[in-house]
């Protein structure tokens, strides 16, 4: 799978550092540009982190990629996926972590009645939410959103560099 970005401190962080020599954890996710029959794109909304992000999540031991694909995308949207084509991977080197993560990237279409869904905690708070919306708008609200902790920094540059490179494709393919 070709490479999309790499995503280091110091492309996050003004004072951010340069990538370390070693990492000690290795981490691999699977995320989905999940489109719905509309041709809209599903963002996940994190209110207590500010975060707008793809769905997707951590490929478990032994799984393979697809299969955590599959699994991650309906955990979080209630949504089984069909078609899907292979983007790109992501590399992120989190220093404070000692870790490096890969994140495979899917073009995917829902299966099913699309519908913005949220979840609460037991407080009665918001959690997440599922939001669609047009590809040019999702690049632009992640441009916009800034969030302040450390992962969600790193999440919100990993996956503008995916919504863009899903529209240079798309764009050669003529979806748009």
């Amino acid at each position: 799978m070709n490479l999309i970005a790499e995503v280091e401190e110091k492309d996050v962080f003004i004072n951010g550092k340069f990538r370390l020599k070693k990492y000690e954890r290795l981490r691999r996710a699977a995320r989905a540009l999940l489109f719905n029959e509309s041709g809209d794109i599903a963002l996940i909304y994190i209110p207590l982190l500010s975060l707008y992000k793809l769905p997707g999540g951590e490929i478990k031991s032994k799984e393979k990629i697809e299969a955590s694909l599959r699994r991650n995308i309906l955990e979080e949207t209630g949504y089984s996926i069909k078609k899907i084509i292979p983007l790109g991977r992501i590399l992120e080197f989190k220093n404070k972590y000692l870790q490096l993560q890969t994140s495979y990237y899917f073009i995917c279409h829902s299966s099913g009645i699309s519908e913005a869904i949220s979840r609460k905690n037991e407080n009665g708070q918001t959690e997440f939410s599922l939001i669609w919306m047009n590809l040019d708008t999702a690049i632009e609200t992640m441009n916009k959103s800034l969030p302040v902790e450390y992962t969600p920094q790193f999440i919100r540059k990993r996956d503008i560099a995916a919504l863009t490179e899903a529209k240079i494709l798309l764009s050669k393919l003529n979806c748009f």
